[in-house]
């Protein structure tokens, strides 16, 4: 299941966060909430830059009112075109 970028939209498979968690030897919640936070870098690396795009507001807000449960983020920015 694909979950957007916060910030610009983009969309990125969930399956990622755990592979970063992996890699950097942390957890899938800390990924989660760094993604968050600071959207597409910490996918594409930090000298990727992604411009807000409109929506981006209500993806912060979903992220935030839905914390760790991640399917339902990803289900609701699906079912809201965000």
């Amino acid at each position: 299941m694909d979950i957007p970028c916060t910030i610009c939209g983009e969309s990125f498979d969930m399956d990622e966060l755990h592979y970063i968690a992996e890699e950097t030897n942390t957890t899938h919640d800390q990924v989660r909430e760094k993604f968050y936070r600071d959207g597409c870098r910490i996918v594409m690396g930090s000298a990727t830059r992604c411009t807000p795009s409109g929506n981006s507001s209500a993806r912060f807000e979903l992220a935030d009112l839905l914390g760790s449960d991640i399917d339902g983020y990803a289900s609701l920015t699906e079912d809201f075109d965000l």
